[in-house]
C-alpha cells in the first residue's frame, strides 16, 4: 500500500503552468504526467515532512486533516522539485528554493520542540526543578543542626 501524500496534483497545477508540470514529470517523453513519476515526486515531499516532525509527531498524518503548515511545506518541496527535476538548481532559476529551505527550517524547529505546530499548542512544561539554597537542617560547617 503506497503511503499518504499531502500533495494533490491539482494544487500544483493552481501554482505552476500545466505545460511545464508535464514537462517536468514526463520521463518517457510521451506528453502525459506520468503518474509513477508524480506519485515519487509527491511521495518524497510527504516524506521531507515526516522526516523532521517525525521526531516529535506520530507520522504519516492523516492526509484529510493536515494543518496548514504540513500541507503547504509538501507542496512548497513538490514545487521545487518539478524546478530540480528540469534542471533549474539556482536560487536565480528556482522560485522556490528559498521558501522550501525555509520550509525545512521551519519543520525542524517543531520536530525539536522550539516551535508549536499549531497556534493553540503549549510548549511543554519542564519536569526537573533545582533549589539551589543551603539547607536549613545542618550548619555552616556541615553538621546536622539540633
Amino acid at each position: 500500500m503506497p503511503r499518504p501524500v499531502y500533495t494533490l496534483i491539482e494544487q500544483v497545477k493552481a501554482k505552476l503552468p500545466y505545460d511545464f508540470i508535464v514537462s517536468a514529470l514526463d520521463d518517457d517523453k510521451d506528453g502525459l504526467i506520468d503518474s509513477d513519476v508524480w506519485t515519487a515526486v509527491a511521495e518524497e515531499a510527504a516524506d521531507q515532512v515526516d522526516q523532521r516532525l517525525g521526531r516529535r509527531y506520530a507520522v504519516p498524518f492523516d492526509p484529510q486533516s493536515l494543518e496548514p503548515i504540513v500541507r503547504s511545506s509538501a507542496l512548497l518541496f513538490v514545487l521545487e522539485t518539478l524546478y530540480l527535476r528540469r534542471g533549474f538548481g539556482s536560487e536565480e532559476t528556482n522560485p522556490f528554493l528559498v521558501s522550501a529551505r525555509a520550509a525545512r527550517k521551519d519543520l525542524t524547529d517543531i520536530g525539536n520542540g522550539d516551535s508549536p505546530l499549531t497556534p493553540t499548542a503549549q510548549k511543554p512544561r519542564r519536569s526537573v526543578a533545582v533549589i539551589a539554597e543551603p539547607a536549613r537542617t545542618s550548619s555552616r560547617a556541615g553538621h546536622l543542626s539540633s
